[in-house]
Parts: C-alpha cells; structure tokens; sequence
C-alpha cells in the first residue's frame, strides 16, 4: 500500500467510464460526483461518495431531528404538576435510591467509545476545512457537513438505540469501500485513512453495548421496563423472568414489578380531577361570573333592596351547581383524549406506518414475480427485493407490537382513571341521587362499563386504520387489474347500511339490556340484603321466580343482539372473498384477449384480497365494540354529573377557639329538591335573617324536612335529642353532617366529628381492625393503652373471651357473626377511638339491653365518661338518662319543639306533655317486650318437653 500526501482528498472513490453507464442524480456544487450509478453486468450498484456523505450518513440526524419535537412534548408531559403526598415522596425517594445504578464498565466504555468517535470526526473536519481554506483545494461542501452532523449527535447515540443502528447500517457500504481504497490502489493520508476505517467498528462495537443496560437490583419489585436497552425494550425481553417463574410455580404478588410512576392510579385520578374542572370551568366561566349568577344586569327596586353587605359577591357551590344543571356534561372522551393524546398519537404513528409496510408488501412480491422472468436484470436487484420483503415483514411487525403495547398501556390508564373516577364520585353522591341507586349498579359501572373502555381502546384506532387499508388496497388493486376492481368496490360500499342498521338497533337493545341488568342486580342486592326475612317466611321460590324473569327477558335481548351481530359479522368477513370472485371475474371476463391472469397479478392480487380481510374482520368487531362503549359512555357520563353533597353545607373553617361547638342559625333541610309550587318570597323567615337566603332570586320549595332550626351549643355538652318516631332526629345529624340538602341558613361545626349511624356498618375483616380502622395494611403501631380503655368501655372484654380468636376474630359479610348488640358496640368503639371533638350517636343504645345500656353510657357517653370534655349529641329513646344529659333538644314534625335542661323542659306546657307521652310509650314497649320474652321461653320449653 502506497501513502502519500499527492492525492486529492475527493478521490475517495475512482469512476471509470466503463461503469458509468447511467446516473441517477447528479450533483456538482454540493457532493461533485452523482449519486448513485450502476451497470447491468455489475453485481452491485457502486456508492458514491455524495450518495454516502449526502444521504445516508444523514439519516441519523435527520432522524434525531425529526424525534426532537416527539422528545420535547413528552418531557413537557413529563413536568405535569403533580403534588404529591408525603408518603408518596418518602416511597418515590426510595425507590431512585434503591434504582439508581451505579458507574458500571459498560458505561465507561460508552463514554470513551464516544469519545474517540467524536475525535475522528472533528479530525477530518479539520483537515477537509484545511484542505478548502489553506490550500484552496476544490472541496466538495459534504465533506465539511457531513462531519459536522456528526459531531452533533454523538451524545445521543449512546442513549438511544435508533440512531446506533442508522450509524453501524449506513456506515457499512463506506466501510467495505475503504477497505477497498486505503489497501488497494489509492492514495490516502495515513492519519485520514485510520480516521475512517476506526468509525465503522467502534460503531458496531457501541451499538452491540447499547443493547445491554445496567438494570438496578437494589429494589426487588423495580419494574426493569423503565431501565432496559432499546432491543430489551422493543423485544420484551425483561419479561422473560416472570414468565419463566409462571411456568414453574403459580405467579404471586410479590413476583411481579412495581408499577411505573406514570401508571399510578394516584397520580392518574389526579391529573383527571385537574382536566375534568378545567372543562368544567371552560364551559361555564361565562355562566360563573357575577353579572350572571345575579341575573340580568337590569336592576330593579326590589332587587336593589335585597342585596345588603352579607350577600356574597361571589357564586356558591350551589349557585354553580344549579347553572350548571341544565348544561350539556361534559365529555369523558375529550377528558381522557386530553390526558392521553400524546400517548394515542404515538401509537398512531407508529399503525400509520406499519399499514403502509403493509401495503408494500404485495408491491415487493409482484418486483420479486417480475424478477424471476426477467433473465436480464442483476443478481444484486433480487437480493434486494428479497431483503426488503423481509426487513418490510419484520419492521412492520415491530411497529404492531408497539403500537398494541402503547393502546395497551393507555387502555390500563383509562381502566384505572374511571374507576377511580366512579369510586370517587360514589362517596361524594347527594341522598337525592343516590336515591334509586344500588351497589349493584356501581359495580356494573366499574366492572362492566368501565372495561369496555379497557376492551375497545386497542381497537380504536382501525376507526382510521381500516378505511385506510382498504382504499391503499384498493388503490393497488386499480393499478393491478384496472376497472374491473369497481364490482368490488361497489359491493363494500352496499355492505355500510348494512351495518348502519345494525350498529342502530344494537344500541336500543344493548341500551334495554343494561337497564335489566341493573333491575337484576338490585334485585339480587335485596335479597341478599333480607335473606333472613327471605328464609323465615319462604320467599326463595317467589324472589327465585322474579329474579329468572328479568334474567330471560335479559337473555333475550342478548340473544337477539348476538343474532343480528353474527349476520353482520359473517357478511363482513366473507366480503373479501365476494369481492376477489366479483373482481376476478370482471377482470377476465370484460377483455378476454388482453387480461390474461399472469402470475404476477395473481399472487399480487390474491395477497390484497387477504389483506383486505384482516381490516374488515377488524372492523366487524369494533362495530360491536363501539355500540356498547357509546352505551358505558352515556351511563358513566351521567352517573359522573348527578347530585354531589355540597362541601359548603357545613362551615368547618371556623375558630377553633370559640366557645360554641355546634351553630346552626334558621336553617332548613331537604332530603331532596321537591317540584312543588316555587315561593321567592321570604316572610317565613324571622326579621333580620333574609340574608341567609343567599341571594334574593333563590327560590324556595316549602315544606321541607327540617325547617328553621336554631341550635347553639356549647363545646364539651352532652346533648340528648328526643322525639316521637319521624320527628326528624336522625335528620338532624345527617344535616349536621352536610350530607341533606341545605335549602338556606347557617351551618357550623368546629373540630373533628365522629358518626356512629344507627344501621351498624363492619367491615368483612377482624374485630379489632374494625375498632381501629386505620392505615390497617401501612404497620402503623395503635395505641394499646387507649384501645383497651375503649374496648372496656364499651363492654367488649366479655365478648372477646366468646368469641373464637378473640379480637382477632373475623367478621363475615354484613358482620353475620355478630349480634345487633355486638355490631353497635364495635361501631362505638371505632369512634371512641379516634378521639373526636364532637360525636353524633344516633341511638346506640337501643340494640343492647339495659344493664349493657347503663354500662355504655356511664362509661363511654356519660358526663363522666371516656368522652368528658367533647360534645356528645345523642340520639335516644330512652328517656332514663335525661336528667344525667346538659342539654335536652325536643323534635316535632321536623322542627325543633323545645330545648334546654331537663328541669327546663319539664317546666314548660309542650315539651312535657311530649315527654310524658314518651314516657308511657316506652313503659308499653317494655312491657310487650316482656309479654315476647315469656311467650319465647313457653316456646322453647315446650319444644324441649316434646323433644
């Protein structure tokens, strides 16, 4: 080999005239030579430098630069504000620290690889920008760019696999050529000659280390999918362990990864709250402004009048929820389209591209057909062809994968944002709204309705995808066989009405089914609910009988449904074989002579036939997907903006340091808004109060179920609420509680409160889970000494030593091992336990007997008490333990009769004739219940005499 400084530095590569028999494109001012030129005798086409320099030493730039605003947007997605908890922080910080993966050597050498390329590449910078500035040599421009390119993305070509693969595949052309230059005739620089050969190795050489990665091991459930190489990645294979585990044993929760940070059901029901206000807003800022709210801007006397200091300047919850009552909700899709577009976009582009491989490859088959005739064209075009129509099968398949990963991915978000969305939502329902509502029906929701979204979203996109195969299909088809493809075209389009009217008449059907389904599990939530009444007088066949009704009315609509969907289906999938035969037959048919069936058109044609089978399969079954999504879409849509308790109903944010633990100042209470006649006028209201209404526009629907209730009472009192049956006591702590419909006046609770409800409610787990009812599953450590005090208090030492394991004793649905006694006891004992401000018992001492009765109140609601020092509002009938309470309230028709001390009451006309009728009416009462009690021990003596 001969080296010398002689030669230009544009001789990289020698074209003789004997080879250049046609050009392709040629170049003078940017590259100097053409771009590409071959012979048919040659066994290769020759690449030329400008073909090399220009074009595909560009690609991975080009391609770097195209990603960049791919890249941009999902880090500007990945800054969402997002505040997080504390214990959300503490976890997140522990899992970068257990993540973060040391300095390994696989990285070092990364960093030197990259090092020295970028060294080689600035070398023959410099040298091309000597050679064209100093020593006025005629070179080519592509020899200063191409270098300059790739300095720029160096950096990068560590990180991402892509662009490794561009460099190590585009470089190899210029590597043989090299080799072929610096050790044959050629004259090269010494240095300029290493400064090129060294580039292509030490790629291949980075690319082989990019496909490994250092997977952290600190933490032992760390999902590896967010750490792996670009090949682990696309390949799957990190999960390659976890299958290997599955096949070996039953898979268990601690095998499998940790959820990444963005598929956080936390964060993600956050980021909807945040999108689904601020449709909310948008759509309704006009109708939220005061001008609006207040009416028309035309003021009237009257209205002039009525406005005064204490009318608010700004809309109240209930002001927004009333403008917002007649407008249209707001759309579920655009919300999770908003949170997710990037994400659908992403998959998009990588299906839009996997149909146009798709399409190339009968395109290729019918080069490689024409290939095997034609004797004369080079070996290398076969080999090329055949290249293509395997690297066209195999990107293609990479990018479906993707693609369903990502619809995949963003199905599980969707899945976890409307569930957590009807969870949520259900906490929050009004009693007007949960009115008519069962559990039944909010599992439907989540289970049903909600995975429906789940199930159609990695279909979704052939909304676009199928119609686009179909007509690239069909394009080639025309290109193919000519005319003749009408017959087949005109046939698909005869099948769109067909399908209309089935998508049509599912709907109605899919729409009544899902009302039975409801009908049936409310149904069965009953009878489940009262399967004690059920047994005792059996009912089973009856309820057996009316639950079956539903069922085969259910059944019916479905079969009908699956009826017309099989028709519609069987039509669509053997449509591409009516359309081959149809397009066939007019292809010879209409020119017998010259539309000969080569094999050529066959096999090409046959191949789009095939695949225009696959879109309209697809398409069948997104029909029927989508009808039942648009249903789940219009149930969830309207579940989402029914009623809510209003958060104002009760002002928390008072001065703790106040005297008065519980205000309530003329206000009245609904269960729900009657349609009675509307009054606008105020005089029912005491003078001076109008002001409470809010507003002099608000109308008002009379009666309601509590009206004008005035209640102060003082911090650490023990209140006893009386009345007859319906008087509106256990009305009362629900309005305390906010949770009735607040028409007008004052509300105010200081401090935390405690409910104890009159239905027990237990949780399927142990007793002593129950009474504790905190972060049960975080190891947070109870307080024993206060859990003993509790359980003392409430008489539940003598039950544990019943019961099976003690307090760790599980309780079954509805608390069936425990008697109405035991249920109300561990009610109490959750609330005594959280050690409440203000405690709201709705007469929890009417499901235990006396003695037990006495026990309770001297020890856990009593003046003396467990509770001494909070503010104890009882619900009772017994009227014993008045003369021990501080404050008596008597309740009337909804209304509050009289309040005070028991002395006080006695003292007055209606309170005590009130009280001595509830005297005598729990005399009878424990009289009957002596007459039960005898009659049951007669009975069971009797069956044990018998027996």
């Amino acid at each position: 080999m001969s080296l010398t400084s002689d030669n230009s530095f544009n001789n990289e590569y020698d074209y003789s005239d004997d080879i250049y028999d046609e050009s392709l494109w040629s170049t003078t001012s940017f590259c100097a030579d053409p771009i590409l030129t071959y012979s048919p005798n040659s066994t290769f086409p020759s690449i030329s430098n400008c073909l090399q320099h220009a074009i595909l030493d560009q690609l991975a730039p080009l391609l770097l630069l195209i990603s960049l605003p791919i890249l941009w947007i999902t880090l500007s997605n990945a800054k969402i504000e997002y505040k997080a908890t504390k214990e959300e922080e503490e976890e997140e910080e522990e899992i970068q620290e257990f993540g973060r993966a040391p300095h390994s050597e696989i990285e070092l050498i990364k960093k030197v690889l990259i090092a020295v390329l970028a060294g080689s590449r600035l070398f023959l910078f410099v040298i091309a920008s000597y050679e064209l500035l100093w020593q006025n040599k005629p070179i080519p421009l592509v020899e200063l760019f191409y270098p300059l390119t790739h300095l720029i993305t160096l950096p990068l070509q560590g990180r991402y696999f892509v662009l490794g693969y561009f460099f190590v595949l585009t470089g190899l052309p210029e590597f043989f050529n090299l080799i072929n230059s610096c050790f044959g005739n050629e004259f090269y620089f010494l240095s300029t000659c290493i400064a090129k050969l060294v580039w292509w190795p030490l790629c291949l050489f980075q690319f082989i280390l990019s496909c490994f990665s250092t997977i952290p091991t600190g933490h032992s459930n760390q999902s590896p999918e967010e750490k792996v190489s670009f090949l682990n990645n696309q390949l799957f294979i990190w999960f390659d362990p976890l299958v290997k585990i599955g096949h070996k044993r039953p898979i268990v929760e601690k095998d499998v990864f940790r959820l990444l940070p963005e598929m956080g059901a936390k964060r993600l029901f956050r980021r909807w709250c945040k999108e689904r206000a601020k449709q909310q807003i948008g759509k309704s800022d006009f109708h939220y402004s005061t001008s609006q709210l207040n009416g028309p801007s035309k003021q009237t006397k009257e209205n002039i009048q009525n406005y005064n200091e204490r009318t608010p300047l700004l809309p109240t919850y209930k002001e927004k929820q009333q403008k917002l009552k007649n407008k249209k909700p707001p759309s579920i899709i655009n919300c999770l389209w908003n949170l997710f577009r990037w994400e659908i976009i992403g998959a998009m582009i990588a299906k839009l591209f996997s149909d146009l491989l798709q399409i190339t490859t009968p395109l290729l088959l019918g080069q490689l057909i024409s290939f095997t005739e034609d004797i004369s064209l080079p070996n290398w075009w076969g080999f090329l062809l055949a290249g293509g129509l395997f690297l066209a099968s195999e990107l293609r398949s990479l990018l479906q994968n993707n693609y369903f990963n990502m619809m995949n991915s963003v199905g599980c978000k969707v899945q976890s944002v409307l569930t957590s969305a009807v969870y949520a939502k259900t906490l929050r329902l009004s009693s007007s709204a949960r009115h008519g509502r069962t559990s039944g029906e909010i599992v439907n929701l989540m289970a049903i309705d909600v995975d429906r979204f789940y199930q159609v979203i990695p279909l979704l996109q052939q909304i676009w995808s199928s119609p686009l195969q179909v007509v690239l299909s069909l394009f080639v088809l025309y290109q193919v066989m000519g005319w003749s493809v009408i017959g087949g075209v005109l046939f698909m389009i005869a099948l769109i009405p067909c399908n209309l009217c089935v998508v049509r008449r599912t709907k109605i059907w899919q729409m009544e089914q899902m009302t039975l389904k409801d009908a049936r599990l409310r149904m069965l939530n009953e009878v489940l609910t009262g399967i004690r009444a059920v047994k005792l007088y059996a009912w089973e066949v009856p309820m057996k009988q009316v639950i079956d009704d539903i069922r085969e009315h259910e059944v019916k609509l479905i079969r009908k449904a699956a009826l017309l969907r099989t028709c519609s289906d069987v039509l669509n999938l053997t449509s591409p074989y009516f359309v081959s035969i149809i397009t066939f037959a007019l292809y010879i048919f209409s020119d017998p002579i010259h539309n000969i069936l080569t094999p050529e058109v066959a096999f090409v044609s046959l191949t789009l036939f095939s695949q225009l089978r696959i879109p309209m399969m697809v398409l069948a079954e997104l029909i029927g997907q989508l009808v039942q999504t648009a249903v789940s879409n219009r149930r969830l849509k309207h579940f989402l903006v029914a009623g809510e308790i209003d958060p104002e109903a009760v002002e928390r944010d008072l001065d703790p340091q106040y005297e008065r633990a519980i205000d309530v100042e003329f206000a009245s209470f609904d269960w729900k808004t009657k349609t009675k006649k509307l009054v606008k006028t105020h005089s029912h209201l005491p003078p001076g109060h109008q002001h409470l209404i809010r507003g002099s526009t608000t109308n008002i629907c009379i009666p309601y179920s509590l009206n004008n209730l005035e209640l102060h009472l003082r911090r650490g009192l023990l209140v006893a609420v009386v009345g007859r049956v319906g008087a509106g006591k256990t009305s009362l702590l629900h309005a305390l509680l906010g949770e009735m419909n607040k028409v007008y006046g004052f509300v105010g609770l200081r401090g935390r409160v405690a409910y104890v409800p009159q239905q027990p409610w237990v949780l399927n787990r142990t007793v002593r889970e129950n009474i504790l009812f905190s972060n049960l599953d975080d190891g947070e450590k109870p307080n024993e000494e206060l859990y003993a005090r509790v359980v003392d208090a409430c008489a539940l030492k003598s039950d544990f030593t019943v019961l099976p394991e003690g307090d760790q004793t599980e309780i079954g649905e509805r608390g069936i091992n425990l008697s109405g006694g035991q249920k109300a006891r561990v009610n109490l004992a959750r609330a005594l336990y959280h050690q409440a401000d203000i405690y709201l018992l709705d007469d929890v001492l009417s499901a235990v007997d006396a003695i037990v009765g006495r026990h309770l109140f001297d020890l856990a609601i009593g003046p003396e008490s467990l509770t001494k020092g909070s503010t104890r509002v009882l619900v009772t009938h017994s009227l014993a333990y008045l003369a021990e309470t501080d404050w008596i309230v008597v309740m009337e028709d909804g209304q509050i009769l009289g309040q005070g001390t028991y002395e006080e009451l006695l003292n007055e006309p209606k309170t005590a004739q009130l009280i001595a009728h509830l005297e005598e009416k729990e005399k009878e009462n424990e009289k009957e219940d002596e007459k039960e009690g005898k009659k049951i021990f007669f009975f069971q003596k009797n069956i044990f005499l018998n027996f």
